[in-house]
């Protein structure tokens, strides 16, 4: 009778752990697959004009960010603000400059709605996105979709993005601002009525996936911008870099006007 062919231990080991990479890949690619599936359950009207609105609020900081930046480094005072006239001259410069790095680069800002669900949503295990694909298949879903997630989410990010400290709101930005907030009038009288006509067992089931999605997603903007600072920084920081010839004779006058 043959013996049991034993496998060495180092060779063992390594099989074992490529089963665990296989698997934890394929878990991996579940997890993306399911993000995206959920992320494209309905249309966003709401969340598009306020996605856009970030983006255009992001891209208007971009400028006044840099010149802060030098103004710290350079101890330039209080008086390095918008509305001095070497200040305006080196806003300028950096506008436009800024400008033909996107030209050739792409923006540095340009999400969606579906890429601020899918951050918000990646925390959560397979096992909760499971359950969260299903809840938007459902009536209890469909109301959080409409209500929550193109709705409240919605306009938590008009209100946060459209005020202080972000940079004022003018012409049409204004306008499409103003049109999309009125849209939110009656609200919550509207919630509370199809929330009402819903079964009880499902009155239960859209808090069950209200607390399981939790803030994530309204979030998700403020942390996107977090994980790519070191990317944007050293992105911005090269524009600046090629125009700090230009910039330099405007800091000089304006430490001279200074005095």
């Amino acid at each position: 009778m043959r013996g049991v062919l034993s496998l060495p231990l180092w060779l063992a080991s390594l099989m074992t752990l490529a089963g665990v990479l296989v698997f934890t890949q394929a878990r991996a690619d579940e997890k993306d697959d399911l993000l995206a599936k959920i992320a494209a359950t309905g249309p966003l009207p709401c969340d598009q004009q306020a996605v856009e609105l970030v983006n255009l609020q992001f891209d208007k900081m971009e400028a006044d960010l840099l010149l802060a930046g030098i103004g710290k480094s350079y101890a330039l005072g209080d008086t390095w603000v918008a509305g001095n006239t070497f200040y305006d001259q080196a806003r300028t410069i950096m506008a436009a400059a800024l400008d033909e790095d996107q030209f050739k680069n792409g923006a540095f800002f340009s999400y969606t709605p579906t890429v601020l669900i899918s951050k918000g949503l990646s925390g959560l295990s397979v096992d909760d996105l499971r359950y969260l694909e299903q809840f938007f298949s459902k009536p209890e879903g469909k109301l959080y979709w409409e209500e929550n997630m193109d709705g409240t989410i919605c306009a938590a990010w008009l209100k946060k993005f459209g005020q202080a400290p972000y940079p004022p709101l003018d012409g049409a930005t204004a306008e499409r601002w103003q049109k999309t907030t009125a849209g939110f009038k009656g609200a919550q009288e509207r919630f509370v009525k199809r929330f009402n006509a819903l079964p009880k067992a499902t009155q239960a089931a859209y808090y069950d996936g209200k607390d399981k999605i939790g803030p994530s997603v309204q979030q998700a903007p403020l942390k996107l911008i977090n994980e790519r600072n070191h990317e944007l920084g050293q992105r911005l920081n090269n524009v600046l870099s090629s125009k700090m010839d230009q910039l330099q004779p405007i800091i000089d006058g304006f430490k001279a006007a200074k005095g």
